[in-house]
């Protein structure tokens, strides 16, 4: 399989395996410092929508040779990856013991003390963030990965997105939308929790459908060209979501009253929803908004990112730009 991967000096490509869909993102650090664009791709998985992907390298594989070697733009040519730490499968604590830090570790991961993988880091004497995964996971994607290249990192998927955000000056909630669930970041100064909230691009569409006797493509349709702008459908749109968005909504207003975050930044597929933005601030009276991870890339020679798509690489990004500096 490496015929098509070279080595590339100075470049990472950040793997971003999801539910139901990979995106892949190379970056690579020019003689002058900056940071450049040599490609990108992204490919559903299909018939995975209940399949936790990252377990099952049968199932991302052939998708991950498939957008390597015909990407969206450019052309993928190193063999570097860093992969991204699924919040399902990590827990993040601060300001906790280290035999305290393990033992809620191995009971939320379900791990055991020598199947756990920790890095704690320390912004302060008063604050410091421990965040646990189990090295099985890794493991997946070292062992999937080795006849294409080297894992070289790994980061948590929202200390990825956080990192291709500019300067954050103040508490915030970064969200990470995805297909099945979305993941609730809370950042001051670290990241010092991760939290994941049943609900996803595919919460809304189903509930959608089934409110307005659609199919879920039609619902899917309609959404992510109609969302909560002003149309014939808005008020309906936005009355069925209060349903389905509850429990983020109920997350979101608890985090800012516990933390007194700021702010919310929206990544992922589901930030991609038009309008979403705005509904959220709406009904949460907090400053809302989308995570733009390409705004501090150069994209020339490359057409640029479209703007519907570009939320979805938030996580991608912010992994190749790990090995980067």
């Amino acid at each position: 399989m490496k015929h098509f991967l070279q080595t590339e000096k100075n470049s990472s490509i950040g793997l971003d395996i999801g539910r139901s869909s990979i995106k892949a993102v190379q970056l690579h650090r020019r003689d002058d410092g900056k940071i450049a664009l040599l490609a990108y791709g992204k490919k559903n998985i299909p018939n995975t929508r209940n399949v936790d992907t990252v377990l099952h390298p049968s199932h991302y594989l052939p998708v991950l040779l498939s957008i390597l070697r015909s990407p969206n733009f450019g052309e993928f040519v190193g063999k570097d990856f860093v992969v991204a730490l699924p919040n399902r499968h990590t827990y993040i604590q601060h300001n906790v013991s280290a035999d305290e830090f393990v033992q809620q570790a191995n009971n939320v991961l379900g791990t055991t003390v020598d199947e756990l993988m920790i890095n704690t880091y320390r912004h302060s004497p008063s604050l410091s963030v421990s965040i646990a995964s189990a090295q099985t996971l890794l493991d997946q994607h070292l062992s999937t990965l080795a006849d294409i290249g080297t894992v070289t990192n790994s980061d948590h998927e929202i200390s990825a997105t956080i990192r291709t955000l500019n300067t954050l000056t103040q508490p915030t909630l970064v969200v990470d939308i995805g297909t099945t669930e979305s993941t609730v970041g809370v950042y001051s100064t670290l990241l010092i929790s991760a939290q994941k909230v049943d609900f996803g691009v595919y919460t809304l569409c189903s509930f959608v459908a089934r409110q307005l006797n659609l199919t879920y493509n039609e619902a899917n349709e309609m959404l992510f060209n109609f969302g909560f702008l002003p149309s014939s459908l808005q008020l309906k749109i936005r009355e069925i979501s209060k349903v389905a968005m509850l429990q983020l909504i109920k997350n979101l207003k608890n985090n800012i009253e516990v933390y007194n975050t700021k702010q919310i930044i929206l990544c992922g597929g589901g930030a991609a929803i038009p309008g979403i933005a705005e509904y959220i601030q709406e009904n949460i009276n907090t400053t809302t908004s989308i995570a733009n991870p390409w705004e501090r890339i150069g994209q020339y020679p490359l057409k640029p990112i479209p703007k519907k798509i570009a939320p979805s690489f938030t996580t991608a990004v912010g992994l190749a730009l790990l090995d980067l500096g």
